[in-house]
């Protein structure tokens, strides 16, 4: 529970879910899977003051190893609430070692997916600001990175780049209120660099 300014806030939340691991073939290692959220905002804030949703998520994923290469294939598909049903959600990633000895290892990864994001309960149904209308965030991400390790050394470097459709952004206006604003097309690009040392 959250007290602001005299008024009381709390999210009730149920979640149940279930997964099962198996082998087949030998080797692929599959996953399958799925949850359940019930929940329940009570915010003076709201419509009304209260806003219930109920959330379904189902997932499936496939894993192989090669010699040097990892690879996995996953799928998932989930449905959010009684007002939206989710596309179906693919990623595939894959993970290389170029090189590999005693004091050296110099591997590549790279990912590619489609990604769904349900909007939230503020999103819909905060006052003056939420829209019960509000579609979906969808969007189309790519990683490809590099780890460098030398004895105790570590270096890695990683590109994002992610294309959002109907973004949604809670942002202050000119009066410095924050207002709620949907943009129909974003497109965020990074370059992560990090180092780590260990001294033994």
């Amino acid at each position: 529970m959250i007290i602001y300014n005299g008024s009381s806030s709390n999210v009730i939340r149920w979640i149940s879910s279930a997964r099962h691991e198996f082998l087949f073939a030998r080797t692929f290692h599959a996953q399958v899977g799925a949850e359940w959220n019930h929940i329940i905002g009570n915010i003076p804030n709201y419509e009304n003051g209260q806003a219930k949703e109920d959330r379904y998520d189902f997932t499936a994923s496939v894993q192989k190893k090669y010699q040097r290469t990892f690879f996995c294939c996953r799928k998932s598909a989930s449905t959010g609430g009684i007002c939206f049903s989710a596309p179906f959600l693919p990623y595939l990633g894959t993970e290389y070692e170029i090189l590999k000895s005693t004091n050296q290892n110099l591997k590549i990864r790279g990912s590619i997916s489609k990604n769904y994001r349900v909007p939230t309960l503020n999103d819909r149904y905060w006052q003056n600001a939420g829209d019960k209308n509000l579609l979906p965030e969808a969007s189309h991400a790519g990683e490809l990175g590099v780890n460098y390790q030398f004895k105790t050394f570590e270096i890695s470097s990683t590109f994002f780049s992610q294309k959002v459709d109907n973004w949604i952004q809670w942002v202050p206006d000119a009066l410095e209120t924050i207002v709620r604003k949907t943009f129909c097309r974003f497109l965020h690009k990074a370059l992560k660099l990090s180092s780590v040392f260990v001294r033994k």
